[in-house]
């Protein structure tokens, strides 16, 4: 089955008044100035979402899996994300004027950048996180992401604090896409990086704590934060600082 919800003034309302629904896909559309606020009892399709000028869109799915496979967009106001099972992203930017929140068991983006173009942005996964090359992470004011498995990213870019927090290896999808932020943040179980495909950086200062081998490639200068560049030196690790500029 299929819904298609069309309004002018909002659908739904934030806490217990959001529009419950079973189906097997999902498209949205308001565009007036109200917010959307909607709740998926099963596992759906969000076929894409747009709002207008002033407006915030919160999607949570209670159960099964969510796909995602067009775009959702709030020039207004700001995007948030809950899945109970796996999310998929697959052309589908999600493009906030202010926050942009996604919580999931796992995420899989492929050709979908996340925006967050004034406000933070935070994802957040109990599993595995893979962003593909082509799914950048952009946030106006500080980005955090935590996940519970291995995580891949694509290019990111903050002019705050980026905060990565992974339970197991970090890479990125492509050798040439940077982690841009004005101070970085980054805390792994496992690996950061390979000796062909180091973590490329482009950051005023940074904290990392590796639990394995770490290859990390700073583009510019770089200040070492209060809690310094702490490497774990255990038997059968390695670690490789590189820094391009003073």
């Amino acid at each position: 089955s299929s819904l298609s919800l069309t309004a002018v003034g909002g659908i739904g309302q934030t806490g217990r008044g959001d529009l419950d629904f079973t189906a097997g896909t999902v498209s949205v559309s308001n565009t007036g100035p109200g917010s959307v606020y909607l709740k998926s009892q099963a596992a759906t399709t969000l076929t894409g979402a747009t709002l207008g000028s002033a407006g915030s869109f919160t999607f949570v799915q209670t159960s099964g899996a969510l796909a995602i496979t067009g775009p959702v967009t709030a020039p207004g106001g700001s995007i948030t994300i809950r899945a109970a099972g796996a999310l998929t992203l697959t052309n589908a930017p999600l493009s906030a004027a202010q926050s942009l929140t996604v919580q999931a068991q796992s995420l899989t983006a492929s050709g979908s950048n996340l925006t967050a173009t004034a406000g933070p942005a935070s994802l957040a996964t109990q599993g595995a996180l893979s962003l593909s090359a082509n799914s950048g992470l952009t946030a106006g004011s500080g980005l955090t992401i935590a996940s519970g498995g291995n995580l891949s990213l694509g290019a990111v870019s903050t002019t705050g604090t980026l905060d990565i927090t992974v339970q197991g290896n970090l890479v990125t999808a492509a050798p040439a896409l940077e982690l841009q932020a004005s101070y970085l943040r980054l805390m792994t179980t496992g690996t950061a990086g390979t000796s062909t495909s180091p973590i490329l950086t482009r950051t005023g200062s940074m904290d990392v704590l590796a639990g394995g081998t770490a290859y990390i490639q700073e583009q510019n200068g770089l200040t070492v934060g209060r809690g310094g560049v702490d490497l774990n030196s255990a038997p059968g690790t390695q670690v490789v600082l590189n820094v391009n500029g003073t």
